[in-house]
């Protein structure tokens, strides 16, 4: 994994519910990727469930995680957070 991924993963990870939705907010996450973000990353919830759930592959659950990850790595890096 990338390290600016892993450090953005590591952040939300540790952070409180409502900072997590604060921050992917601010980071113009639709509300679809919030809902993931949280579901994968506060629930513990699979790739396999997240694409039953909203009809997809594993593969774009894992392609949407990616990008909340860059954009919160970007708000990290810029010193937003």
């Amino acid at each position: 994994m990338d390290t600016g991924r892993h450090s953005a993963k590591e952040w939300l990870k540790k952070t409180t519910k409502t900072k997590f939705f604060e921050t992917v907010e601010e980071s113009n996450c639709t509300e679809e990727m919030q809902e993931i973000a949280f579901l994968k990353l506060i629930k513990k919830e699979s790739y396999v469930s997240l694409s039953l759930k909203f009809h997809c592959s594993p593969e774009h659950i894992r392609d949407i995680m990616r990008e909340v990850y860059d954009r919160v790595y970007r708000m990290i890096k810029g010193g937003l957070i």
